[in-house]
């Protein structure tokens, strides 16, 4: 597998983990905020209620609740509102519409079990509710016999708790608030993430660019092609530091075979691809009597061969030389003539080889 393919697969994959995990993270944030908020709300709405008498919790007087348990619901909106004793049992609750016993009955299985105050949210009869439940107590003022009903906190002096006073607030606008904000959530992460993604990918593609030109360039240097095969990069960056590396490998390499080749006692010519000479070393140079600048640049038809003695031109197809350039193959040939500057014949054996 190609390292883009890798990059482009993890890439992919680490946007869904980090999308899915936000989308969680803020479902339960925004669940947990809007649920403590409402909760509140509707606390703050119950404390103030004017309760003053503790006889219906105390005698479980269902028709001296009832007007109490009304006001309630009243105040914070609510669906429902139970009394229910410090033991759980339900002291009176105010009554839903008869298609909706089912509802009823289910809230009031739950909130029987509820042994503290607090908030929770209870799904009944596939009907999502917050249950908002504060503390009743009985309260009773240092050198006073009369008895006063507290309604949530907690009393600074001698109380009783009595049980407990509930309102239940509906969920489906809480909960559609909540889905409007995980959409939101959803494309700001499609469209930022998406984003992010594709110029994260572009920028690995200039990259993996860079990256190919190395490697390109160096597959010529191991075939021995110095001139100009690693660009050099401006880029202070670790690919910028690789590429300079490699250039200064490939100028030491480029001396270091020039000075062999330079030193080698045989005839040693480069050529290009219109049989031009691009090098040439000493030993050569003095076999054909002239000096290396004379040379490079030259058509090694123009200084090598001369007219037959008959006069007829030395055609380039006579020539192995050129054979090589042409057809990419090499050639060994062990009896042909050459000629020096001044005229006289040179008895050779040579190899040319294509690069």
């Amino acid at each position: 597998m190609r390292i883009q393919t890798k990059v482009l697969n993890f890439s992919i994959l680490i946007f869904f983990v980090l999308g899915l995990l936000i989308l969680f993270l803020t479902k339960r944030v925004v669940h947990i905020i809007l649920i403590n908020e409402v909760g509140k709300r509707g606390i703050l709405k119950s404390e103030d209620l004017p309760l003053s008498t503790t006889l219906g919790f105390q005698s479980g007087n269902r028709q001296a609740l009832l007007p109490v348990l009304q006001k309630g619901m009243e105040r914070t909106g609510a669906i429902y509102a139970i009394a229910v004793d410090s033991k759980g049992r339900i002291l009176a609750q105010t009554t839903l519409l008869d298609e909706q016993k089912g509802l009823q009955e289910a809230i009031a299985s739950q909130v029987s079990t509820f042994s503290e105050p607090g908030i929770r949210p209870i799904t009944a009869e596939k009907r999502n509710v917050l249950d908002v439940s504060l503390p009743v107590w009985a309260i009773r003022h240092a050198g006073s016999e009369e008895e006063f009903l507290l309604l949530g906190g907690e009393a600074k002096t001698e109380q009783q708790l009595l049980g407990t006073f509930h309102v239940g607030i509906p969920l489906e606008e809480l909960l559609a608030t909540e889905n409007a904000i995980l959409n939101a959530v959803f494309w700001i992460i499609l469209i930022t993430g998406g984003s992010a993604l594709a110029i994260s990918l572009v920028s690995i593609q200039g990259i993996l660019k860079r990256i190919r030109t190395l490697v390109e360039g160096t597959e010529r240097v191991s075939r021995g092609e110095y001139a100009d095969n690693i660009p050099t990069e401006n880029a202070m960056d670790e690919l910028g530091e690789l590429a300079k590396s490699f250039k200064k490998m490939t100028l030491r390499l480029a001396r270091r075979d020039e000075m062999i080749l330079s030193s080698a006692g045989e005839a040693i010519l480069g050529l290009d691809r219109e049989g031009k000479a691009t090098f040439v070393n000493p030993a050569a140079a003095r076999m054909f009597g002239y000096s290396t600048e004379q040379l490079i640049g030259q058509s090694i038809h123009d200084f090598l061969h001369h007219p037959k003695t008959n006069g007829d031109d030395f055609s380039n197809d006579k020539c192995a030389i050129y054979a090589t350039i042409t057809e990419g193959k090499p050639r060994h040939v062990t009896d042909d003539v050459l000629w020096r500057r001044d005229d006289t014949s040179l008895p050779v054996e040579y190899a040319s080889t294509p690069l």
